[in-house]
């Protein structure tokens, strides 16, 4: 698998991804924010038997360089873009986003619509945001939802050495990462004690705060296949509940955030909207194969 994570020069950047498969059709991955292409190995393995599949590394995760204005949705559509023409790949596209990584697949949609065959939202961060979380007014959800928490976080840990981070974090892998191959373990355990990936995030939910507004004032989101997976709302309360929010709070914050989520069906009139049964916010690790069923959809499989 390491063999086929590449690193190429981007407009100017250093810029790591993934390329694999076969086939006519191209599905292109965003992870979340802070995630990383070791996250969608499995769905990777499937679906590589009926389709080519790229996902890219935004900058400051992994390999992929910094830009000088950090990440954001912007910097990861002209980083796509341009990484397609340098792969020479002319025809349209299936684009996967899940959570920061819907969002800038929304963005790569709207500036080049004739690029786009469909699209898998996967928990995607919503355009209808708003700082949602903060106008709860509750103080539970003001400590375990307010960006700032992991805005003053992660300002922290990106003036860390690498030493430090590890020091602090002491970084260690789930029973199903020991499965991975040993060079894949080591790029996993690397990705997290890099303090360049803490001024991507950084950057990112700032961006994330701003790009509601402005992605409202492109064009329009292409009016092509859409399928929108959305966090089971059960599940979802029952795990906040276990971290220690109260469940009336754990209720009105999970509440808000299946409206926002269901808004997004209006981006395309060809949408189709899917609750999946125990998952949570990372549907691509709790129930892969889900996402596996929705790519195929949209592969017409």
């Amino acid at each position: 698998m390491i063999n086929i994570i590449k690193l190429t020069n981007v407009n100017g950047r250093k810029v790591e991804y993934l390329f694999k498969g076969k086939g006519e059709n191209i599905v292109v991955i965003m992870p979340g924010m802070g995630g990383c292409i070791y996250d969608w190995l499995e769905i990777v393995d499937e679906i590589e038997k009926y389709s080519q599949v790229i996902i890219i590394h935004r900058p400051g995760v992994g390999n992929s360089e910094l830009h000088t204005n950090g990440s954001n949705t912007g910097i990861a559509s002209e980083d796509l873009f341009s990484l397609l023409n340098l792969l020479n790949i002319k025809e349209r596209i299936i684009l996967v986003g899940h959570s920061y990584g819907g969002l800038c697949v929304q963005h790569f949609a709207r500036i080049y619509p004739e690029k786009v065959k469909s699209v898998l939202l996967v928990e995607s961060a919503s355009i209808y945001r708003q700082d949602k979380f903060e106008k709860l007014n509750t103080p539970i959800s003001d400590v375990f939802s307010s960006d700032e928490v992991y805005m003053k976080l992660w300002e922290k840990y990106s003036k860390y050495t690498k030493d430090k981070l590890v020091e602090e974090l002491k970084p260690s892998l789930s029973q199903k990462e020991l499965n991975l191959p040993s060079e894949i373990q080591k790029e996993l355990l690397n990705i997290y004690v890099n303090p360049n990936i803490y001024i991507n995030q950084l950057s990112e939910i700032v961006d994330l705060r701003n790009n509601v507004i402005n992605m409202k004032e492109m064009q329009s989101f292409p009016n092509c296949p859409l399928i929108i997976l959305i966090e089971d709302p059960h599940y979802s309360i029952n795990e906040m509940v276990e971290e220690g929010v109260p469940r009336i709070e754990a209720e009105k914050i999970e509440a808000l955030a299946q409206t926002l989520s269901h808004k997004l069906k209006y981006l395309s009139d060809y949408s189709k909207i899917v609750i999946v049964n125990n998952s949570n916010h990372c549907i691509h690790e709790t129930r892969p194969d889900i996402v596996i069923d929705a790519i195929k959809d949209l592969l017409n499989i």
